[in-house]
């Protein structure tokens, strides 16, 4: 019995052994190599290299010259006024500075015959004075000769292709158009006359028919106004 409990006691104490043991053997890895650990290393932080110091720049404020700035204010005075000023004159004229305006272009049309310089007059006038030129220049052209109608036409042309708007002309014409007959009278030729100023406004048959139809008629002659006006036009076409 003391033999057992001897051999029974060494048992034991071999397993407590075994144990001990097994804490202590390193652990296996899937290929059956123990794996050891290094120890970790601690690095310490590198410290930057030292830059050089920049030498501070002391900067000083810039100086404009009265030269310079009298060139500026120069520059500006030269620069032409833009399309917006130009429009805003234009729409400040009133309605006697208008007259006067066109009182004075058509004397001058008149007198330099260009059209160049006659369809600027147009450019200048606000759109709603616009009719009076139209109105000075055929009743001028009227009481003149053949010659002064075509360049009064050629004028009228020019001014439609640059914008003039269809209004003007029909508005400027209709005041002469209703005396047309009576005008005739004193000048034989005003029919014909009145014919090529409308082909000069570039205006719709429907506007030139319109406009024929003022033509005040006194009695009942036996070929009316209107139709020796649409005659003269289309022979003219």
């Amino acid at each position: 019995s003391i033999s057992r409990a001897t051999s029974g006691s060494n048992m034991y104490s071999l397993l407590g052994a075994g144990g001990a043991d097994a804490d202590t053997m390193p652990k296996r890895t899937p290929s059956g190599r123990g794996t050891t650990r290094k120890p970790s290393v601690d690095q310490a932080p590198q410290a930057p290299p030292d830059t050089p110091l920049r030498r501070k720049l002391n900067l000083l404020p810039r100086t404009v010259s009265s030269a310079n700035t009298n060139e500026d204010s120069a520059g500006d005075e030269d620069k032409p006024e833009s399309d917006e000023e130009q429009a805003a004159t234009t729409k400040s004229m009133t309605e006697q500075e208008a007259k006067a305006k066109v009182d004075e272009d058509v004397k001058e049309f008149f007198n330099i015959r260009d059209v160049n310089e006659g369809e600027k007059s147009f450019a200048d006038l606000p759109d709603e004075h616009k009719s009076k030129l139209v109105d000075k220049l055929a009743s001028k052209a009227l009481d003149l000769k053949e010659a002064d109608v075509k360049l009064v036409a050629e004028l009228f042309d020019k001014a439609a292709s640059n914008g003039c708007p269809p209004s003007a002309f029909e508005d400027g014409l209709a005041g002469i158009m209703e005396f047309l007959d009576d005008t005739a009278t004193d000048v034989p030729q005003a029919y014909n006359f009145m014919a090529r100023l409308l082909r000069g406004t570039k205006l719709p048959q429907a506007t030139v028919e319109s406009l024929a139809d003022k033509i005040y008629v006194d009695g009942d002659p036996v070929t009316k106004p209107k139709d020796k006006l649409l005659k003269a036009y289309a022979t003219l076409a």
